[in-house]
């Protein structure tokens, strides 16, 4: 378990996109350690369609415990039209998608498998469309696990090491229209839209005709 610094409670920077629809059940993210075990799922709330990552237990819903994390380091949202976005809340050590950084405030859309880090810690979430199968991989990581964790190999803990910031309450974040005039720029998250379905290519000709007996 890691020390981390006391932080002020009660201060947010993550604003309610206008497109925020709800979660799909069967999907969820997989905690990878630096060995490739899972060591924990982050399920998606049924009453919600986001999760906020971060350092401060006061104003995110998962913890990730590690120094080079930002107190709200980014969120996952999903679009009314089921379709799900990784955004970066401006952290100082920066969020990746499978090696690539992303650019601050600017959603990126996320598929099954795709794998996701935070500054420098060594957890990996892999985004899952199998609910059930990733439990099943936990239960069996966690039957194979020390009997005393904290004298396993890395120190991060279990999770990212991390408890769901569920108790006290789960902080409240404002919406797009309650921002509006915070200082707090909507303009991306609003303008976010799920990409045109992909234009399907045109037949191919018909084949010339026979040429005619003589």
């Amino acid at each position: 378990m890691l020390v981390h610094e006391m932080i002020p409670q009660g201060t947010t920077k993550f604003v309610i996109p206008d497109w925020c629809g709800n979660s799909d059940p069967k999907f969820c993210f997989t905690v990878h350690k630096r060995t490739g075990q899972v060591c924990d799922v982050v399920e998606f709330s049924k009453d919600r369609g986001f999760l906020v990552f971060g350092r401060d237990v006061g104003c995110c819903d998962i913890f990730v415990g590690h120094a080079s994390v930002s107190r709200q380091h980014a969120a996952v949202v999903w679009h009314k039209n089921n379709y799900c976005y990784l955004l970066d809340l401006e952290s100082e050590s920066g969020t990746k998608i499978n090696g690539r950084v992303l650019e601050p405030k600017v959603p990126m859309m996320i598929y099954p498998e795709d794998k996701i880090t935070f500054g420098k810690s060594s957890r990996l979430l892999k985004f899952s469309d199998n609910f059930e199968k990733a439990l099943y991989e936990r239960e069996a990581y966690l039957k194979a696990a020390p009997v005393f964790p904290e004298f396993a190999e890395d120190v991060e803990g279990n999770l990212l090491d991390g408890k769901k910031a569920i108790s006290p309450p789960p902080p409240k974040y404002p919406t797009a229209q309650e921002a509006m005039g915070t200082g707090y720029p909507t303009d991306q998250l609003a303008a976010a839209q799920p990409p045109p379905p992909a234009e399907q290519p045109p037949p191919p000709p018909p084949p010339p005709p026979p040429p005619a007996h003589r």
